[in-house]
């Protein structure tokens, strides 16, 4: 199946596989040159001959480019319907993906619910810029992280734990104040 679309990026230009099962494709936007592909592929040759995607995909939307980026994000989803619901797959027996595709049973959540840490942990809240504070300095951990909390637990003398959620990100030296992954 083909995900996303073009509202974030006006201009289409690479798709990736999810590893060649011809079964699902994810839009990516990044420069990429003419006649380049990611991960050095040839784009006759990608997994799952993904220039020959890539081709359809010029030729449907974005050649020439539409005046608007509505109108360049519907020429977008009908390529994605064509490309989902009509386009018949020789990996799936002559069927469209879409006729492949089943929903998860489970429910997925509007909210996650907050990250907890143990009481002893000094928790910290990431700025828009991927750095907290910590002992009067501003340190960078990552821009992933932003506007999320992270807690800090003290292992050895001077020599502190950063946690995401359960997750060991790094550890820090509140000597020379470096992070160390």
């Amino acid at each position: 199946m083909l995900h996303g679309g073009v509202a974030e990026c006006p201009s289409i230009l690479a798709l990736l596989s999810n590893g060649g099962d011809g079964r699902t494709l994810e839009f990516s936007c990044g420069p990429v040159r003419p006649g380049k592909c990611r991960r050095n592929e040839e784009p006759s040759r990608g997994p799952g001959r993904l220039g020959a995607v890539v081709r359809l995909l010029q030729y449907f939307v974005s050649r020439p480019p539409r005046g608007s980026l509505g109108a360049q994000q519907r020429a977008f989803n009908s390529f994605r319907a064509l490309y989902n619901e009509e386009r018949p797959h020789t990996a799936l027996g002559g069927q469209p993906p879409a006729s492949q595709y089943v929903t998860s049973p489970r429910p997925y959540p509007t909210r996650l619910p907050p990250l907890e840490y143990p009481g002893h942990f000094l928790v910290k809240r990431i700025t828009n810029a991927g750095t907290f504070r910590f002992k009067d300095r501003l340190l960078l951990i990552a821009n992933a992280l932003k506007q999320h909390h992270i807690g800090l637990e003290e292992s050895d003398t001077g020599i502190w734990s950063i946690y995401f959620g359960p997750v060991l990100l790094a550890r820090l030296n509140e000597r020379d104040h470096i992070i160390r992954g």
